[in-house]
Parts: structure tokens; sequence; C-alpha cells
């Protein structure tokens, strides 16, 4: 097969791919005009496994069209002969067959016949999963989107039995018994296996059908499970071009990437701004993985020809990793003082004071704010110089007395704050990138008001740079979350559970550890303990549930009869993710 083509000798499937502003477009159409670039070192990551183990390897950007062009080959008949429409779940790893299956979807569509008797084209939607989702979020993520289509890499290790919910339906008539699966298998080969689902229409279309889109999961802390939001590939396009603007990326830099490139950040800001902006991408299975690609050359000819990476996108737990290393990573570090970054990000939740504080003591690196959502993409970076940051910010880098300083707003954002009924202002965005929406379980819900703004639920305040007042810095105060209720009076009002949250703990500090209550038809409170407290080895919890339960119902005893009774639930350890969100969909 030739570098540049997809077997377009054969005609009838012409009009299967090659959408024009797809990622895979963007890329093999820089690479016809500078065919040097074949042979640049693209991509280290994980190969398949194809042998029984994982192993890294250095691709170059030939490796990775081919890669695309083999599953765009794969896939592209079953698509002609009807077996399926172009409405995929892709369950996603940081693997070179995950990227390069996603970046071959991008380009995929039909042309499909109308009842009208006239054609119209069915353009790509692909669903990103992340391999780690429990069973029965998978089984509800599956029976709310109704896509056609599940594509499972090999190197994941998810299989038919034992991730998907099978429900089988049987037809009894006098002469026979039928069984239908609703999932069955269709296509497999050494690198992945694709499943066919009941459905037979792409949902998506509803709302965007002139263009490829990508759907990525919210990370389920704002709600009771995750949502799946809906984003074109021209928006995301878009923004990483942005992104690598805004952080100067150029073809000789490397780009650390150490988040899950199913979602947002990791995906956008990290791979596709990089692949833009032809730069070398370390995307490790794990952190660990470091230590072994640092025996790696990007030169075979010159072994002195190290790695080292100028940009880090990570989360709070990359960092937590780094701090507590004795031997650090020589693809970050020349010296343990000297850090061969340019700019350290991590996204997620809030970066704490003490941990900024300690990797800069310890490493010489000052940790960045990269504030988005699965929404909007990203919408701040913070790239100001230590020596331009104001007086108040030096001790603590980005926490500052006026909040969490997040940088500028990316140019592609308009803004406003709007005042909520807890006077606290909230963000609010519109962009030409902004999520079309979330596919619910009987229809799409859009993601804007009908103003086509975008509301974050987070309090940002906004101050004037002191070294250039035309510049505003934006600041991250705290997540908005209020509940409006009947007070005793019989008046409307609103209870803040941050405020109170905040409160018990300072007022239970020797006995909670870790709080946070939500509402489930009831209020409940969960709770752990601190490690040292001799409760916790009570042998009658439910003794002590009552007392912590009164003891919080007379402390709260202002917002009754909203938060009474309330149901104490006592945790070990409350479910965190790896960029310390905390996930209120396992509560």
């Amino acid at each position: 097969m030739n570098f540049f083509s997809v077997s377009q000798e054969n005609n009838q499937f012409l009009d299967l791919y090659l959408y024009m502003d797809s990622l895979y477009n963007r890329l093999i159409n820089r690479y016809k005009n500078n065919s040097n670039s074949s042979s640049k070192e693209c991509i280290i990551c994980v190969e398949s496994g194809l042998i029984g183990k994982n192993e890294d390897r250095i691709f170059n950007q030939k490796d990775l069209i081919d890669r695309c062009n083999q599953f765009i080959d794969d896939i592209k008949p079953l698509i002609s002969n009807q077996t399926i429409i172009p409405y995929f779940a892709l369950f996603m790893s940081n693997s070179f067959d995950s990227l390069c299956l996603l970046i071959a979807l991008s380009a995929l569509y039909k042309t499909v016949d109308q009842a009208t008797g006239s054609e119209t084209n069915c353009y790509c939607s692909t669903i990103l999963m992340p391999p780690n989702l429990k069973r029965d979020e998978i089984t509800t993520l599956m029976n709310r989107s109704k896509v056609s289509t599940i594509i499972i890499p090999n190197d994941i290790g998810i299989n038919h039995d034992t991730f998907i919910q099978t429900t089988t339906t049987t037809t009894t008539t006098p002469s026979s018994s039928i069984t239908t699966s609703k999932i069955t298998l269709i296509y497999s080969n050494n690198r992945f296996s694709i499943y066919k689902t009941e459905y037979i229409m792409n949902r998506v279309g509803e709302v965007v059908a002139d263009e490829p889109t990508v759907c990525q999961l919210t990370s389920g802390s704002t709600s009771p499970s995750s949502k799946i939001s809906i984003r074109t590939w021209k928006s995301i396009i878009e923004e990483a071009e942005v992104v690598a603007k805004q952080l100067d990326y150029t073809a000789e830099d490397t780009i650390l990437v150490n988040s899950a490139i199913s979602h947002s950040y990791g995906l956008v800001g990290g791979i596709v701004s990089s692949l833009l902006s032809e730069s070398l991408i370390i995307l490790p299975i794990s952190l660990d993985h470091l230590y072994q690609i640092d025996n790696l050359s990007i030169d075979s000819n010159n072994n002195n020809n190290k790695l080292k990476v100028n940009i880090m996108f990570g989360v709070r737990s990359s960092y937590h990793w780094l701090a507590e290393r004795v031997l650090l990573p020589r693809c970050l570090f020349e010296s343990l003082e000297a850090s061969t970054l340019r700019y350290a990000m991590c996204a997620g939740s809030m970066i704490p004071a003490d941990l900024i504080v300690q990797l800069r003591s310890k490493t010489g690196i000052q940790l960045r704010s990269n504030y988005g959502t699965t929404e909007t993409g990203t919408i701040t970076i913070d790239t100001t110089t230590t020596g331009n940051r104001s007086d108040d910010e030096n001790d603590n880098v980005n926490v500052s007395s006026v909040g969490i300083r997040l940088g500028q707003l990316l140019p592609h954002f308009q803004y406003r704050l709007s005042s909520t009924e807890i006077n606290q202002d909230e963000l609010l965005l519109k962009s030409t990138c902004l999520s079309r929406g979330y596919i619910k379980d009987d229809h799409i819900e859009l993601a804007t008001d009908k103003e086509n703004w975008f509301h974050t639920k987070d309090h940002i305040t906004i101050a004037s740079s002191k070294e250039d007042q035309q510049i505003n810095i934006f600041y991250y105060q705290n997540r908005i979350r209020y509940y409006k209720y009947k007070n005793n009076s019989n008046n409307n009002d609103v209870f803040d559970p941050v405020l109170i949250e905040k409160q018990l703990l300072v007022h239970f500090n020797n006995i909670i550890s870790d709080i946070v209550l939500v509402e489930d038809k009831i209020f409940k409170c969960y709770i752990t303990l601190v490690n040292n407290n001799n409760q916790s080895n009570s042998n009658d919890i439910n003794s002590f549930k009552k007392s912590i339960t009164l003891d919080i119902e007379q402390y709260i005893s202002v917002h009754q009869p909203l938060l009474t009774p309330i149901t104490i639930v006592i945790e070990e350890i409350l479910p965190y993710s790896p960029a310390g969100k905390l996930l209120l969909k396992y509560l």
C-alpha cells in the first residue's frame, strides 16, 4: 500500500472516508507536502503487546499513518456492506493502537440513501470509553448512548463476557426456540475486535449532521453519573491549535502526556496539539515507565541524544509521584535541581499549596494551572514566568490571597460573570469549540442555555495583571453547589453544602478527615475518620453513627426541615480520581 493512499484503487470505497477536516487528513496532507517528515519521531508509547507483553517503542510519523491506514482498510468493508453504521464506542488505553484507531475513525463516513430517494453523508461519531469503568457503568452508558458498534483494542483486555452485559431475548414457537444476543462479534483480528449492537442509528446526528464528532465522558464529579458530551473534530482541532500557540510548541519539543487520552485534557492539549506541531510525544502507560524510556535515544546513531521533556501534561497524582521519588527520571531532570521542563501543566482538581511548594523546593518545577472542562476543552493556561508574578503569589506560586491563579482566558472564548443565589460569580462561556450537547436516554440535551452560554458552575474572580493592566487574570475560588428549598418559615432559601462541609471539618476536626454532603432523595453525609481516632475502631459503629448524626443535625439545624433526617455513611476513603476530583458518581 502506498504511504499516502488508503486502497484508493477500489473506487467503491472512495465515499467512505477522507472527511477533509478530520485529524487524519490534517496529518496526511502535511506529510504529503513534506515527505521528509515521514521518518521524524512522532510518539513514544506502548505497542499493543501482540507477543504477550507491552513494550515502549519509538514510532515515527510514517508508522502512525501506516497503522491508521491499516485500520481504515480493516473497518471500511464493514461500513460499505451495511453491516455497521459509523457510530462507535471506542474503548481506549494510552497505547498506540488506541490512538491510531481514534485517528482512523475521525475520517470515516458513508453515503446512505434516505427514504426520499436522495443521498446524505453519515459522518462518524466516536464515544471514547476509558478501560477502567465499572461493569454497571459500561452497561448504563451503552444503554444511554445506543451505539451501533463497539470497538475494543486487544491490548486493553476487555472482552465480551466480562465487561459487556449481554441481554438475551428468547422467542418460543411451537416448532422452535430462537435465542438472539443483542451484542454480536462481527470482526476480530490480532489488534482489535468489533461488536455490533441492536441499534442502527447515529443519535449524534440529531445535533451534528454535517461533520464527524467525538463524544467524551465527564468525570462524574458533579453529577450522579458521567455525562456523554458531544464535540466536533473541527472544534477539537481549533482548540488544539490555540493551545499549541499558547505554549509555543515547536517540532523540536518533547511533550509528556500523563493523562488518559480518552479525556479532553490529555487528548486535545497533549496529543492533538503535539501532532499538529510535529512535537515528539511521550505517552507512558504509567510514570514508572519513564525509567525505561530514559534508556531510549531518539537518534540510534547518537546514544548521547537522550530524551528531554519540555512540557508535561499531568494531574495531581502525577506530581505527587514526582515529589515522592528519590531517583528522578533523567528525561525530566538534568540534575536534581535542574528540570528540563519549560511548563509543567496540572489539570483536574486545584493544586494543593503544600505540593506546589514541595515540588519547587525539591526539583525546581513550577506547576501551572491548565483549567478546563470536558464540554469546553481548555479555558485558561497560566504561562506567566516566576519573575512576573505579583508579590503576594511568590510564596505559594499559583495559590494567592485572591484565589488560585488560572492565568489568561484563551482567545477563542467570550466570557461573562453571572451572580448566583449564594452571591458567588459563576463563569459563563461562549465559543465555537463548545460541546453541542449531552446524549441522554431518549434525547440530546443542549449543553448551553438559550443564549448559547455554557455554565461552568465554578466561582471565578478576575483581576488585572500588575504587570499589564490590559491583561485579565482569572482566579479559581470554589465549585458552586447549592440547593433551593423552603425553610421553616415556608420562605424560599438556599443551602450551600460547600460552606457546611468546611464548617463541619473545623468543628469535628479530631473525628472527621473528609466529608461531602450529597442530595439523593434525602441528604447523605459521607465521611472518613481520622486515622488515630479511637471511635473508628468501635465495635458499636451504629452507636457512633448515631452520636455523629445528632451532633451534625444540631450543628446545621438552621436548615431544617431540609436536612433532617440525614443519613451518615462512614467510608474508609472517599472515591477520588487521579486528578484529585471527588467522584460523586461512586457514592
